[in-house]
């Protein structure tokens, strides 16, 4: 009963806290993903690149983009998760994954709206696709994981008819021998 509550509450929290990261300014939302970027800069310089003369800030500045949008994906990624999670309790898995994906486009749109209002920042069906991204590459793991699941269901299945197949053989082998 407990889950029937607390994964709706959960989408909804994570809801609000994408839309905090709305609300912030351009400089204020660039700041964090760039010191974020200059963190991996840093690691990635003192490990994998190390003495190949790379600058740090200038490979920030490159990686800064990206950094953006994985966390965009990232973002709607949980949300897929928390949503997907939320609906387990009224729908199927198919119709889970529907309503899951349906709900997340429909926050990322009005995410996107509601960032042509914050000064500095703009919205774009760009950045709307890259927030569904996270949710697909969501629905890929789920997808290969319930397939998997299916067929060690399957293969179990088989295994068991097979045995039984077997004993029933060699039980009516026996009996017309005995016979």
């Amino acid at each position: 009963m407990a889950g029937k509550f607390f994964w709706p509450a959960a989408s909804a929290a994570w809801m609000y806290v994408i839309f905090g990261f709305s609300q912030q300014g351009s400089g204020q939302s660039s700041g964090l993903s760039m010191a974020v970027s200059k963190k991996i800069a840093a690691i990635l310089q003192q490990s994998l690149l190390y003495g190949r003369g790379y600058d740090t800030y200038n490979l920030a500045e490159t990686i800064h983009p990206y950094v953006r949008k994985a966390a965009h994906m990232t973002e709607y990624a949980i949300l897929f998760i928390l949503l997907y999670m939320a609906y387990g309790a009224y729908l199927g898995f198919c119709r889970r994954i529907s309503a899951s994906v349906w709900t997340a486009a429909v926050w990322a749109s009005l995410d996107e709206f509601h960032q042509t209002f914050i000064p500095g920042r703009h919205g774009c069906f760009q950045d709307v696709c890259v927030d569904l991204t996270g949710a697909l590459a969501v629905i890929t793991v789920l997808l290969f994981v319930s397939g998997r699941k299916e067929k060690r269901l399957r293969e179990a299945a088989l295994s068991a008819c097979s045995k039984e197949a077997v004993g029933n053989m060699k039980r009516s082998e026996s009996g017309t021998l005995n016979g």
